[in-house]
Parts: C-alpha cells; sequence; structure tokens
C-alpha cells in the first residue's frame, strides 16, 4: 500500500468514526435527558404539588394569532408527517419538515419558560437557549422574530419581559404558518409493524407527561418554567433525532394456533438484540390466550369475576382480592377458570365454555397476590414471562389484558407507565407501577405487560373519586413484578425474569405442595377504593383498546354462569341416580 493509499484509508477511518460519534452523541444527549424528565416528574414537589382542576382546561399562555393556536397548528402538521414517514414512502423533505417543525415546539415552550419565571434557573436557562436558537438561522425567520428572540429587538431590560404576547406581536404566526402549509397528501395507511427509534418514542412520551403535569397541577412560577424548559429540550432533542421507520421483530408467535411453549422451555434465557417496538396487536396475540377469566362464586349466588395469567404448566397467578372473600377472609367455596377460546363470537354465554375448578394454593392479603391450581391447564397455553422491572421507564408503553366491566371479555388496552410507587397503600415493600393504561373491576389480577409481553406488573387498584367527589381518571396501580417475583419465591416457585438485566438464577421446579399463607385479616385491598396517599401524577398517552367481544354484563354472566354449573351437577346426580338404580 503506498503512502497516499494509507492516508486515504486513515481519513476514511477517521471520517466513519465522526459519523459514528455523532449518531452516538444525540442518543446519549436523549438518553440524559429522559433521566432528567424522569426526575422532574417524580421529584416530591411535583407529586406533592395538588391537581389544578377535575377536568382540565386549556391553559391560557399557548401562542395564538388571529384566531389560531400555533402550537396546536405546528401539532397538527408534526402528526400528518410523522404519518407520512411511518408510511409506505418516507421522503427526505418530509422528515426534514418534521425537524423544523418540532424545533418550533421547542421555541415555543422555552419562550414560555422563560415567561413564566424569568428569573429562576429554568427561566435563564431557556433565555440562553431562545438566544442560540435565534442565532443558528432559520430561512423562514424574519429579522423581527429573531431580534425578538436574541433580545436585540426588545425593550432595555435586556433579557427581561420575553412574553408569548410579545413573540405573536414580533412575527412568529407568520414563521408557523409558513413551516406548516397544507399538504396535499393525506395520511397514508399505516405499515404494519413500523415505528420510530425506541428513544424518539419515549421522547414523545414524556412530553405527553410534562404537558399533563403543567395542565393538571398547581405548579409554582419555578416548577412550571422548569416543565416548559424541559419540554422544550425534549422537542430540540426530536429535532435532531434520526427519525427513521424501524420494521418492528416479527412476533414471536404470529397466530394464536401456532402458539408453541417456547417461553417455558428456556424460563429466564435473555431476548437478544434491541427491545421490540411496542405493537399493540402483536402483544395481544402472543398475551390473550394465556390470560384467564376467573369466576368465584358461593352461596346464594353471591360472586367474584376477575381475570389472571398463566405463569407455569401448573399454576395461575392473580389478586387475592379476586379469590379471597372480603367477609370471611377465606377462599370463595367454588372457583372456576375459563380459557379464552381460538375464535371469539363477541357473546360470553358462548365464549365462556368448559371451565376448570381451581384451588387456591397460596394467597397473601396485604399484597394482593395469590395463586391458583386448577384441574389442568391446556398444552397450547404458553406461560407468560415476567420482566424485569429495573428495565422499565416511566413513559414506557404498556399494555393491560382482562375482563373490564361493562367491557369485552379479553379486553386490550394500552397507556404507559406514570410513575413508580414503592409503598402502595402504606404497605412497606408493595411497590408498584402507576399507569394510565385502563384498568377496571375484572381486570384485577390480569397482567400489564411490555412490549415483548412479559409481565411487569399485576392490575391490583385503580383511584376514581378524589376530595370533594371529584373524579379521578387514569390513576391506575400494578404490583410490580419484582414484588411478584419474590412473594412466588416464597412460596416454592422461582420463576426467573424473561428479560434479566443480569445473570439470572435458575428456575426450579414448582414443588408439589403450597401451603396457604394466610395475610393479617386486616389487609383487605378494594379494587375500586383510591389507595391512600398515592400521587396522582399523570402522564398521558395515546390509549387503545381492542377485544374482540361486546359489552357484557358482569352480573348476567355470573348468573348464566351458575345456572350452567347447577344444571351440569343435577345431570351428574341423575346420572347417578339412575346407575344405582340399574
Amino acid at each position: 500500500m503506498n503512502r497516499f493509499s494509507s492516508l486515504s484509508a486513515i481519513l476514511l477511518f477517521a471520517l466513519a468514526s465522526l459519523a459514528r460519534a455523532a449518531d452516538q452523541r444525540p442518543a446519549g444527549e436523549a438518553a440524559s435527558l429522559l433521566d432528567r424528565i424522569a426526575a422532574y416528574l417524580n421529584s416530591a414537589t411535583i407529586q406533592g404539588s395538588p391537581n389544578a382542576a377535575a377536568v382540565a382546561a386549556v391553559r391560557a399562555g399557548n401562542p395564538t394569532d388571529k384566531g389560531v393556536d400555533l402550537d396546536q397548528r405546528l401539532l397538527n402538521q408534526a402528526a400528518l408527517l410523522r404519518s407520512l414517514l411511518l408510511g409506505p414512502a418516507p421522503a427526505k423533505a418530509d422528515r426534514r419538515a418534521l425537524r423544523t417543525v418540532d424545533s418550533a415546539l421547542g421555541v415555543s415552550q422555552w419562550v414560555q419558560s422563560a415567561e413564566a419565571a424569568p428569573a429562576s434557573a429554568a427561566g435563564k436557562e431557556a433565555l440562553t437557549r431562545l438566544q442560540q436558537w435565534a442565532a443558528a438561522g432559520h430561512p423562514a425567520l424574519t429579522k423581527q422574530t429573531r431580534d425578538y428572540l436574541s433580545g436585540a429587538g426588545r425593550l432595555p431590560g435586556g433579557n427581561q419581559g420575553l412574553t408569548v404576547k410579545g413573540l405573536v406581536a414580533a412575527g412568529w404566526g407568520d414563521y408557523c404558518r409558513t413551516i406548516t402549509p397544507a399538504l396535499s397528501r393525506q395520511a397514508p395507511p399505516a405499515v404494519e409493524d413500523r415505528s420510530f427509534d425506541p428513544q424518539t418514542a419515549k421522547l414523545e412520551e414524556a412530553l405527553r407527561g410534562l404537558e399533563r403535569a403543567w395542565t393538571n397541577k398547581k405548579l409554582s412560577p419555578a416548577e412550571l418554567a422548569r416543565a416548559h424548559l424541559l419540554a422544550g429540550d425534549a422537542y430540540a432533542s426530536l429535532s435532531r433525532a434520526p427519525l427513521k421507520a424501524v420494521a418492528a421483530a416479527q412476533s414471536r408467535l404470529a397466530k394464536f394456533n401456532e402458539r408453541v411453549p417456547a417461553r417455558a422451555a428456556a424460563p429466564g434465557a435473555r431476548d437478544q438484540g434491541a427491545p421490540p417496538p411496542f405493537i399493540a396487536r402483536n402483544i395481544y396475540m402472543e398475551a390473550a390466550p394465556s390470560v384467564v377469566f376467573i369466576l368465584c362464586s358461593g352461596n346464594g349466588g353471591s360472586a367474584e369475576i376477575g381475570s389472571g395469567s398463566i405463569i407455569d404448566s401448573r399454576h395461575i397467578l392473580t389478586n387475592a382480592h379476586v379469590v379471597i372473600r372480603g367477609a370471611t377472609g377465606e377462599p370463595w367455596p367454588a372457583v372456576r377458570v375459563y380459557y379464552k377460546p381460538a375464535r371469539m363470537t363477541g357473546d360470553p354465554g358462548r365464549d365462556l365454555r368448559n371451565p376448570s375448578i381451581a384451588r387456591v394454593v397460596s394467597y397473601d392479603r396485604t399484597l394482593d397476590l395469590a395463586i391458583l391450581e386448577p384441574q389442568g391447564i391446556p398444552s397450547d397455553r404458553a406461560p407468560l414471562g415476567l420482566g424485569d422491572p429495573s428495565q422499565v421507564q416511566i413513559g414506557e408503553r404498556v399494555a393491560a389484558i382482562g375482563q373490564p366491566e361493562q367491557g369485552g371479555l379479553w379486553t386490550l388496552t394500552t397507556g404507559i407507565v406514570s410513575t413508580v410507587i414503592a409503598d402502595l397503600g402504606g404497605v412497606h415493600g408493595k411497590a408498584a407501577f402507576q399507569t394510565d393504561a385502563s384498568i377496571n373491576r375484572g381486570n384485577s389480577g390480569g397482567p400489564l405487560l411490555d412490549a415483548s409481553a412479559h409481565i411487569i406488573g399485576v392490575n391490583t387498584a385503580m383511584a376514581r373519586e378524589g376530595a370533594g367527589g371529584l373524579a379521578i381518571t387514569a390513576v391506575n396501580f400494578a404490583i410490580r413484578s419484582d414484588v411478584v417475583q419474590r412473594w412466588l419465591a416464597d412460596q416454592g416457585l422461582q420463576i426467573a425474569y424473561s428479560n434479566p438485566s443480569s445473570a439470572a438464577p435458575a428456575a426450579s421446579a414448582a414443588p408439589e405442595n403450597l401451603v396457604v399463607a394466610k395475610a393479617p385479616p386486616s389487609a383487605s385491598p378494594s379494587p375500586a377504593a383510591p389507595v391512600p396517599g398515592a400521587p396522582l401524577h399523570a402522564v398521558s398517552a395515546p390509549r387503545e383498546m381492542v377485544t374482540q367481544s361486546r359489552p357484557y354484563d358482569p352480573q348476567a354472566v355470573i348468573r348464566q354462569q351458575i345456572a350452567a354449573m347447577e344444571r351440569m351437577g343435577d345431570e351428574m346426580r341423575r346420572e347417578i341416580e339412575q346407575r344405582l338404580g340399574q
């Protein structure tokens, strides 16, 4: 190799290294920003801030010009551009346009930060970012607007006095209209199994969390300034993101009829590669057949319904309050488990067939956990793996499967992890995830799932009424999988994480006999009661509800199934009597 070739190779290597470093730097910045946002949303100050109102109203302060909410105009354009980029023919021009729109949304947030508390640390940081942004050069930006943002066009007083009203007066509306032209194209049909990279998705979810914080909380000016500063930083990070659609990893089990117990064969095996994108359909197809409908009944027509998850070839995990009678503190006399049919008809009378009689082998009313052992779990039902909760971040999308009251059977709802709670209901060590995924009566005991269809929580409670009778929405709780794993180990069931963050202990065989572990009778969690002292930190996300069944009436289902069991008992009695008579 001659000297020129050697220099060329070195130069190419250096350029490649610089390119890799450029790709890694935004990812590192985004990860650091996500940590800062999570720390802000989970700080004692934000968690302890009172709710602003039962129903959030549009907060004054958004840039408005000629009767148009400029932020909403930008958000609408961003949504359309994202759809185009996830469509069948993404264009570089759309990617550039989306970055420009995200950058403008960042400016709006920084201005609102500076206006909220100009003398605060966050307000001063926002002013610095605005000056840097104005100096960077933006072709469609007028000199008047650039001067206003940089401080040169404002009255003496330097960086003080920057307001949303002043920004609009300086021509911000014209800039927003220029970068959001009417697109002749409509949003294309969604391409299956395509999404943005996980980092971009997390930034978008974090933005929704910040918006809920300043909309639903009574924040001090300094805290409000911090929220808008972080939101501006998030939009700025999105304006530098790759924004490339990636193909989702194909579901390990493509169809219900092709399900195989692959996960059960290798408990604790580490998933390879990056985590899959969140695709609700794939999660449902993989997990729903392993979620069960539980019907508990006693004398006099009293009954309780709930959900549960198959966790190995013999056992089902659920809530204690589903299978333990509150009045007696003892298991219900009859516990039946129903498995999801391959084809749902939408008629509970036809979909709830051939139940298995189950016994409660262990329960803890304080932790609100219980283990059932049915007479037999179908061999085609693969156990749901436990997910490592240490890998779950606030803002991460999750799914819940269960039988919500007035909803459908085996309903899927989605949302995000809103925050982490150390001691749910004041019970030491009862760690939980708060989620805005829709959870109601009948979801109790069912799984909260991550993108890989791993159980990261057991849905256990919901808050529905606050002080003064004001309604609470999107505040639901799931017992974290690490609490579940430790409790199962105490009962003799060693179940390793399916996605361990470090080497996981080998799973051992389930014991032949489990002893019922009775909890103090004073503990009786209720799925409908608000959790005392639980923070009402709310993070919103697009929520989906998917079900193959029409809404059902729980009481009608209970009456129907009990009647069916009674008929079956009568038939068995008559058959026995006939045989004895012969």
